[in-house]
């Protein structure tokens, strides 16, 4: 898979790029929100440190090829939220996504547009024949979201996830590159 050198996704109200460090202050918003965070494996941000630790380990993630962390931007502001690509295998060329918006704009279908670019972006630009997400089942919105998007629920996992000292199950969902998609507004 060979990414362009400074990849923009653009749709009708959103761009999603590659995080910089400049966007930190505004990320701190999504990630220091322990709602936003509650169903992901990771801790809420409680300091700038917390931010600058993620952004050294997004900077080796996509420097080593592991992972492509981008950030969700209004068109006209800063970022709202973040998506990222990663678990890449190469052999079956597919990908997992994950994704996250700050909460003072859920409910508005900016999520499913903006993971609606990214998914033809996964298929179309980086050539993925595959995609695959995976969430906590008590998270009816994410799910709301992929399956508005085109996934597909593939099956559910009983108590495997252990994360915030909790045991969960996990949804999981797939899109194959020929499987029918909405159209994004762009």
């Amino acid at each position: 898979m060979k990414l362009p050198e400074h990849p923009v996704i653009e749709t009708k109200r959103l761009i999603l790029r590659l995080v910089e460090q400049s966007d930190l202050p505004a990320l701190f918003a999504v990630n220091g929100d322990d709602e936003v965070i509650r169903y992901t494996p990771h801790e809420s941000w409680k300091t700038p440190a917390d931010g600058e630790a993620w952004f050294s380990r997004v900077t080796a993630n996509h420097a080593g090829g592991a992972a492509l962390q981008f950030v969700i931007a209004l068109r006209d502001g800063a970022p709202i939220g973040t998506m990222v690509l990663f678990h890449f295998n190469e052999p079956t060329g597919s990908a997992e996504v994950g994704y996250s918006l700050a909460r003072s704009f859920w409910g508005q279908g900016l999520m499913k547009e903006a993971l609606g670019a990214f998914v033809d972006f996964s298929f179309e630009t980086l050539g993925l024949k595959r995609l695959e997400a995976q969430l906590d089942p008590r998270n009816p919105a994410s799910a709301k979201v992929l399956e508005r998007t085109g996934f597909t629920r593939e099956g559910h996992q009983r108590r495997n996830f252990f994360a915030k000292g909790e045991l969960s199950d996990t949804g999981l969902y797939g899109m194959l590159h020929d499987d029918p998609r909405p159209a994004v507004a762009k």
